[in-house]
């Protein structure tokens, strides 16, 4: 990472951790507390909810505006392979 005056650290193609898909290292990114490569760390979420649908179990809403490519969340949830959605998607069509 390279640390530009009056920027934010590691926004773009500067910070090779973030073209790999890696957050920075809290004490180790020279950008220090300007490094914008630390989401999940900080728990820099969209602004969302978590609601139950109509026949569709529940969703979860954006409360903001979502831009492309701006982090969301990380995924937490459950894990199918294709027989088990093929199956789900039948039974709550």
């Amino acid at each position: 990472c390279r640390k530009w005056p009056g920027r934010d650290g590691c926004s773009d193609d500067s910070c090779l951790l973030r073209q790999l898909y890696v957050e920075c290292t809290p004490g180790f990114c020279p950008c220090q507390e300007t490094c914008t490569n630390q989401k999940f760390q900080k728990c820099q979420y969209a602004h969302t909810e978590v609601k139950k649908t109509v026949g569709r179990g529940f969703g979860m809403f954006a409360l903001s505006p979502i831009k492309t490519n701006d982090f969301v969340i990380e995924y937490m949830g459950e894990i199918i392979n294709k027989k088990t959605y093929e199956k789900r998607k039948r039974q709550y069509a």
